[in-house]
């Protein structure tokens, strides 16, 4: 009797033209080795499938409510200053049209696949228009010094122990967020890598800087003069880095941050692709 690996290729090609989904594409062409190799990126796009890069890129976007608002942040704030650049922006003004349509567009990454395909279409739109876009004039000022420093100091000191996951994430999050390579130099003289490094930053400072508001989350009003707290957000006990108390949540955090400046770069890097083929054409 045949089986689901006899089936021709055409059949199975028939099958995937016939699936809802991006993610049921997804699914389905990794079912075999044989699924995996006929359905190309070409198969994809010709039949409005997005690819499995593309959804990852979502995926981590709307990880978290911290990745979904620095996503809203970030490219609202792009498409506002380009907007503007273009004179697409009623003299005045620097509200985007439709701004409630936008950032609903953004936070509903992850919703149905038409929700995903506007979202991708969005963030692809605005990443490529903002190419040659004015830069935010706050990034690499001297405001992030604070923060820069605290992080150094509780890498190099000698009763951190590098072989922890605490000290891992916190070296990566450095590397990314606040160190400066000749690593991946087109992505990070980009405009794209100056704002969303620049929306994490923002981010870090205002809920783990040294100068963080201690009782922030809380809804009730804490006079001004005792949210600041005294400690930073993580202090080293038997070598590992360990969260406060008022920051318990701050490795997921970074984590979160750290994924946020990955998909970006993917995202740079897809558009960037993109380009190419449309000038080979």
């Amino acid at each position: 009797m045949p089986t689901f690996l006899d089936l021709p290729f055409e059949m199975r090609i028939e099958i995937f033209a016939q699936l809802n989904t991006s993610n049921d594409a997804k699914s389905f062409r990794v079912v075999d080795r044989i699924n995996y190799q006929i359905f190309t990126p070409n198969l994809y796009k010709k039949h409005g499938f997005l690819s499995a890069n593309e959804l990852q890129i979502l995926a981590t976007f709307g990880r978290s409510k911290l990745t979904r608002d620095m996503t809203v942040n970030l490219f609202y704030s792009m498409l506002q200053r380009t907007m503007i650049e273009k004179e697409e922006i009623p003299s005045g003004s620097s509200k985007v049209p439709r701004e409630t349509t936008v950032r609903r567009t953004l936070r509903n990454a992850n919703g149905t696949e038409n929700e995903k395909h506007r979202a991708l279409e969005l963030l692809k739109r605005v990443s490529t228009d903002s190419t040659e876009a004015w830069k935010p004039f706050w990034y690499g000022v001297e405001s992030f010094k604070p923060c820069e420093q605290l992080l150094r100091e509780l890498l190099e000191n000698p009763k951190s122990c590098c072989n922890t996951d605490s000290y891992r994430t916190l070296s990566a999050f450095y590397e990314l967020v606040f160190a400066y390579t000749e690593q991946d130099v087109d992505f990070r003289v980009s405009t794209l890598f100056a704002w969303a490094r620049f929306v994490v930053r923002s981010t870090f400072n205002h809920w783990y800087g040294p100068e963080r508001r201690k009782f922030q989350k809380s809804s009730r009003r804490i006079p001004t003069s005792v949210r600041q707290s005294d400690k930073p957000f993580l202090s080293i006990h038997g070598g590992a880095l360990i969260p406060s108390e008022d920051c318990s949540d701050a490795l997921d955090s970074l984590r979160d941050m750290i994924s946020f400046m990955k998909a970006v770069k993917s995202l740079y890097t897809l558009c960037s692709q993109q380009r190419k083929r449309k000038l080979q054409i």
